[in-house]
């Protein structure tokens, strides 16, 4: 196989034919904000990045408060308090930490298009492309959906959603701890 400039290959496989591929790699990344909307200013003030192999196991977590530099707005949410949030980094000090623990790796979200466009403003405000793409992200939120959708036929309407509560409080100090199997 020929290459050129910029091109790489990654090694043959066992029987000399073909192109072996390279496992992939997780970023489990759990945010908390000040709110729902970029556009109107919320910030993220806290980020667990969750480092998950090939094979759905743990391999590093990490995670930190963030000083929005601005009010925290419904704490009840998140958990976090104003004296927590004065002593934390600012985002722009902790960029370069954020980076590094995305780079290489998916980075998968139970919503990823709220996470994805958070990470997105806040390398932005610093004049910086986000270090991912958001047509690279998982979303687990999708993925439930439809598998959601597929436990559901055949049920009564009525029964679907019932008990259930809109987003749960979590502990605010643990990012979900992994990728569903079905796509690591």
């Amino acid at each position: 196989m020929r290459t050129g400039p910029g091109m790489r290959t990654f090694g043959r496989s066992a029987g000399g034919a073909g192109i072996t591929t390279v496992p992939k790699m997780y970023a489990v990344i759990d945010l908390e904000t000040t709110g729902l909307h970029t556009s109107r200013h919320d910030r993220v003030v806290e980020i667990a990045i969750v480092h998950v192999g090939p094979r759905g196991d743990i391999e590093r977590e990490w995670c930190t408060l963030v000083n929005p530099e601005r009010d925290l707005g419904p704490q009840h949410i998140h958990g976090i308090t104003a004296a927590e949030a004065r002593v934390a980094p600012r985002f722009a000090q902790l960029a370069g930490a954020v980076a590094g623990r995305l780079r290489g790796r998916v980075p998968v979200a139970h919503n990823w298009a709220f996470d994805g466009q958070f990470l997105a403003a806040e390398f932005a405000r610093m004049g910086i492309v986000a270090p991912v793409r958001y047509e690279a992200g998982l979303c687990t939120m999708r993925r439930g959906h439809a598998q959601d959708a597929t436990a559901r036929r055949g049920r009564p309407r009525h029964h679907v959603g019932q008990g259930e509560e809109g987003r749960r409080v979590r502990d605010s100090r643990r990012a979900p701890g992994g990728v569903p199997r079905d796509v690591a």
